[in-house]
């Protein structure tokens, strides 16, 4: 026998738009602004990403989609790039309205960005880049105290 009431807002609401909340998600819009749009509370929201395993994957996938764009653009700013940019020079004709004289393009480079790069050094080979070496070292240390301590009292 079928259940009978109302349909979740799940399967109203969330589920027929997985394409565009997957679109917005990546785009890096907030949970909030996607559940105003979509009309249900943000209690509503993560209920179902706790209930829904599909619906937990989409947002996964989304966000690492947005995570890999951002990292791609943070390695292009931190070694440099070139770029085209484009100008549309009009004037105004004698009939008083405005048209097109020419189209200018230049080739410009961005230079390296220190900034950037020490941002992705500092996640990518942090054995050698960090604000306080020493202290990672300690850390370092402490978890193989740790570790070496584990196996001596038999937890590991």
């Amino acid at each position: 026998m079928a259940k009978g009431g109302r349909k979740s807002a799940y399967e109203e609401v969330i589920k027929p738009h997985f394409k565009e909340i997957g679109q917005m998600l990546a785009e890096g819009h907030t949970i909030a602004k996607i559940c105003d749009g979509l009309g249900v509370s943000q209690s509503t929201w993560f209920k179902y990403v706790n209930l829904m395993p599909e619906f937990a994957e989409l947002i996964k996938k989304s966000r690492d989609s947005l995570v890999s764009d951002i990292k791609a653009a943070l390695k292009r700013k931190a070694i440099g790039f070139q770029y085209t940019e484009i100008k549309k020079i009009t004037e105004r004709g004698e009939d008083g309205k405005m048209r097109l004289v020419r189209i200018e393009e230049t080739i410009k480079t961005s230079p390296p960005d220190v900034a950037a790069a020490n941002v992705l050094l500092k996640n990518y080979d942090t054995e050698n880049w960090s604000d306080n070496p020493r202290q990672d070292k300690l850390r370092r240390d402490e978890l193989e105290w740790k570790k070496k301590h584990a196996q001596e009292v038999g937890w590991l």
